[in-house]
């Protein structure tokens, strides 16, 4: 299943993008439950969303600021809103670790941070954010030229990097490495044989021509590694060239998929017959003869780049791809210090939870069956209980509530599990703090390891949910949406309100 927000492949029946968080489908029946995504690597999201609105003037945008009519509103991971008035808004932009944000609104450009908005810059096309948060990168239109700029966040200045970007329809080519200090645009456009050339910028030697007829797409810190793609004809090729060589990665591409690690020194890819990674601009190495699904971090950065063909990019939000898990059918793999890929969980369900350094593994297998498994080892995975039809797990993996499939709610114990409720409405859980909460008869219920407490609030909830260690809790009062939302351990309150049609 493809997020039709930023193009990333989801595992079937996934409710959100695990790398935008945008809603990918509807769901249906009388109950729903939420859970969160699979691994503890995505601990370090720093903006979170407030998403699932019910009436049709609502939308998601971008999965991680939720718009209303002329509203927009940001909650941070401490729970802080902040609400902007907002016109016509763009899909937008994040630094790595989510505590910066670029969007543009009826042509203005602005910058989210501390909670606060700045003013950057006005008649804005495009913009980009570097991984690092330090730079922004914003293109305008200037009568019939199109202007690169590039903000310093720190010094709250902007610099002319070219006012002859072209801008044709295969490829912007526009490109910032993450700590930002390197851009590649392409310019010198030739109407009549169509050629062009892309340059790369630093603030040292200014622009150079790169190379020409090629589209960049990924560009490491200082430049050590560029990433691009040539066409001859109708066939397009993709390269890594650094100081001393250049590699051809894959030859006459279809469609292509880059995940890159934080530092761009690594790449993993995919076509039609397998999946490759290139490591330090080195020729690729096959993983598997099969496509994977790597499980890639909620603050992935994303950039989506046309050339004759389509190919897609992203940065996976991963230091180092060693220990990276992936899944390929119905079994689980790992990357190994050798990147070579080692089966840890085979004959599974999607319903896998992994500690942060992925060596134990908590899932379901098609029988409905939970284990507990050391993923590294060989020992044999340790049974847990049967007849599972949901599970919540914290990201330590110490506290573990399911739902059986007659609907009843249970708190694992291991001599003899404990009975919370039957026919939860909702189900949510706190990954971080194992707080599990759920929605029964329009009243919410917190359980801590222990007895369930109801929670008193002001308003009947409708509907309960979890995302990125946040509890929202919905009613509809009249013509108002009213969201609480509930951080950590603390208790909930009113985030915002929202007047419906």
């Amino acid at each position: 299943m493809y997020c039709k927000e930023c193009g990333v492949e989801n595992k079937p029946n996934s409710l959100f993008c695990e790398a935008c968080g945008s809603k990918l489908k509807e769901t249906t029946g009388k109950k729903k439950y939420y859970i969160a995504g699979a691994v503890g690597v995505m601990l370090f999201l720093c903006l979170t969303i407030v998403l699932l609105p019910r009436n049709e003037d609502v939308f998601d945008m971008s999965g991680d600021a939720y718009y209303s009519n002329d509203k927009m509103t940001i909650i941070s991971k401490e729970g802080a809103v902040s609400e902007y008035d907002v016109e016509s808004s763009s899909y937008p932009s994040y630094s790595l670790d989510g505590t910066m944000m670029v969007y543009i609104d009826d042509e203005e450009l602005y910058l989210h941070r501390d909670n606060e908005r700045k003013h950057i810059s006005d008649d804005v096309a495009a913009t980009w954010i570097s991984a690092n948060g330090e730079k922004v990168l914003y293109t305008i239109h200037e009568d019939e030229d199109l202007l690169l700029y590039l903000y310093d966040i720190k010094k709250e200045e902007s610099l002319l990097i070219s006012d002859e970007l072209y801008s044709g329809i295969h490829s912007s080519g526009i490109v910032m490495s993450p700590n930002g200090e390197y851009i590649s645009y392409q310019s010198d456009y030739d109407k009549d044989d169509g050629s062009f050339y892309s340059y790369i910028y630093d603030e040292k030697n200014e622009s150079k021509a790169f190379k020409k007829n090629c589209s960049i797409f990924g560009i490491s810190n200082d430049a050590s590694y560029v990433y691009y793609t040539k066409s001859d004809g109708y066939e397009v090729d993709v390269y890594v060239t650094s100081k001393d060589n250049t590699e051809k990665l894959l030859s006459n591409i279809d469609l292509v998929r880059f995940i890159f690690n934080n530092d761009m020194t690594q790449a993993i890819f995919r076509d039609e017959e397998g999946t490759y990674i290139s490591v330090n601009g080195q020729k690729e190495e096959k993983i598997k003869s099969d496509q994977m699904f790597l499980k890639s971090n909620r603050r992935a950065q994303k950039n989506s780049n046309f050339i004759s063909t389509y190919l897609y990019s992203m940065m996976s939000g991963y230091s180092d791809f060693r220990d990276v898990t992936f899944e390929i059918g119905n079994s689980t793999y790992y990357l190994d210090d050798s990147f070579e890929a080692k089966r840890m969980i085979r004959g599974v369900t999607w319903d896998v939870y992994l500690t942060d350094d992925s060596k134990s593994a908590m899932y379901l297998d098609k029988n409905d069956i939970m284990y507990l498994k050391d993923t590294r080892g060989d020992k044999k995975a340790e049974k847990l209980v049967d007849d599972v039809w949901e599970m919540y797990v914290s990201y330590d993996l110490k506290q573990l509530y399911y739902l059986t499939e007659d609907d009843e709610l249970y708190l694992y114990k291991k001599k003899s599990p404990v009975r919370i409720t039957d026919e939860p409405d909702y189900i949510a859980m706190n990954h971080s703090s194992g707080i599990l909460y759920y929605l029964l008869d329009e009243e919410v219920y917190k359980v801590d390891g222990k007895e369930d407490e109801r929670i008193i609030l002001d308003y009947d909830i409708e509907e309960l949910y979890e995302y990125n260690d946040i509890i929202y809790a919905v009613a509809y009062e009249d013509d108002t949406e009213i969201y609480y939302g509930c951080v950590g351990d603390g208790e909930f309150e009113i985030f915002f309100e929202r007047e419906t049609e």
